[in-house]
């Protein structure tokens, strides 16, 4: 597995985000929590997952939309969203 709690993003980040993609593939408490949700989403499910750590004041994508579902999950600070037009 891997750990994330050696960074303090405002600290080590410079304003950059760190994105881990396919992280269900490297942690295994990523992956149960990947194999729960497509269990319970249903048997043609897919289900994967991208961590990102993100600075405050920073953002790790600029807006965009996606051809799938996407669950978010925000583990610290608050979100900063603009109304969408």
């Amino acid at each position: 597995g891997f750990s994330l709690a050696v960074l303090e993003p405002s600290r080590n980040l410079l304003g950059f985000s760190l994105a881990v993609r396919g992280a269900g593939l490297r942690d295994t408490g990523v992956a149960g929590l990947c194999a729960a949700v497509s269990q319970a989403a249903g048997p043609a499910s897919e289900v994967g997952a991208n961590l990102y750590v993100t600075p405050p004041s920073a953002r790790a994508l600029a807006a965009h939309y996606d051809d799938h579902d996407v669950l978010v999950l925000q583990l610290s600070g608050a979100p900063h969203l603009p109304p969408l037009r």
